[in-house]
């Protein structure tokens, strides 16, 4: 009987590792790609109803998400890492769509948003999409949560601080406008204004 139930452990542990090393990351890529697809159709139906005045920027970056549809299981943060690191001693060519100079503000915004949102897409699945991200990620979060604290303890001034800021913004934000009571004024809960 427990030699049964070692096989069927045994089989069960198998069974969890390929679902987590195979299918999740491969599943993990079906909805990347589906997410680009949903910003190439978008991008592509804006170009067909004539929106840009200059239709080569909306297809190069037409062509980049498909490429990245294309390229989807090969897009991993271990990856990503060692490319930046083999390319370390090379200029890097700006290929940015946004940065051409035959845009219109109209289409500038336009392209910037959707370009925003393959950026956005993109880097959540780098992240979450493989067990390579997954772990990273894990160690990173940890390492900013510490990070912020220690951050928050080594400023008690708070002076040029996020949480500082956020203080002062929400007391800004809250401080009722003159003329009108404040309970602390006069002792009492009193919403009137006072004339």
């Amino acid at each position: 009987m427990s030699a049964l139930l070692t096989v069927d452990l045994v089989v069960l542990a198998l069974f969890a590792w390929y679902c987590v090393v195979k299918v999740v990351p491969d599943c993990n890529v079906s909805i990347y790609r589906y997410r680009l697809w949903r910003v190439r159709d978008r991008l592509a139906d804006q170009v067909r109803a004539g929106l840009y005045e200059n239709e080569s920027a909306p297809l190069e970056l037409l062509h980049e998400i498909e490429r990245f549809i294309a390229n989807a299981h090969e897009l991993g943060i271990v990856k990503l890492v060692l490319a930046k690191w083999a390319a370390r001693g090379y200029d890097e060519e700006d290929l940015c769509v946004l940065d051409r100079t035959d845009l219109s503000p109209d289409d500038h915004h336009r392209l910037r948003l959707m370009f925003e949102e393959v950026n956005r897409i993109t880097a959540r699945h780098i992240a979450l999409g493989a067990p390579s991200g997954w772990v990273i990620t894990g160690l990173l979060i940890p390492v900013a949560v510490i990070a912020s604290i220690v951050e928050t303890f080594r400023r008690p001034q708070d002076h040029g601080s996020v949480l500082g800021h956020a203080r002062d913004r929400v007391r800004h934000e809250t401080t009722p406008p003159p003329g009108i009571f404040r309970p602390e004024d006069t002792g009492t809960h009193s919403l009137t204004r006072a004339y």
